[in-house]
């Protein structure tokens, strides 16, 4: 007896059938999750380049920190660069570049100079309007 007609005799309606409706998997999850994050972190480092690069100041960083920061991605770069290939690879790549950005222009832009030359250009003698010399703000000897 075929199906169709079994299912009559016992008091069932032949039903149509569907594909299953495509579902969400876990790791379709895990990819937006990571390529949302990827984003929201790279917005959260765009001010902070617009900033350093518009006003040319970087003297409120420190040169160890970003030292440090650019080594310590140049290392995990390692890591993340043997994983499949994934958002995470977008998100390590933008921070490789903007720390190093970040270190580039704090040298070029002269914020580890500048403190340097602040604190000991005190210390050198410079020549007054007047013609007299001084050291650390007090004269020291007359031109004359």
């Amino acid at each position: 007896m075929p199906l169709h007609e079994a299912s009559l005799q016992w008091g069932f309606l032949p039903m149509s059938w569907h594909p299953p409706l495509p579902s969400v998997g876990v790791m379709d999850l895990a990819v937006f999750a990571g390529v949302l994050s990827t984003g929201l972190f790279a917005m959260s480092y765009l001010p902070m380049l617009v900033k350093a690069v518009r006003t040319k100041d970087l003297s409120s960083y420190s040169f160890g920190n970003l030292a440090v920061t650019n080594l310590g991605n140049a290392v995990y770069s390692f890591y993340v660069f043997s994983l499949p290939f994934g958002p995470i690879w977008f998100l390590h790549s933008f921070y490789l570049v903007a720390c190093g950005l970040m270190l580039g222009w704090f040298l070029h832009y002269g914020g580890a100079w500048r403190r340097f030359i602040a604190r000991r250009g005190a210390w050198l003698p410079r020549r007054s309007a007047g013609g007299t010399l001084t050291l650390s703000g007090g004269p020291t000897a007359s031109t004359e």
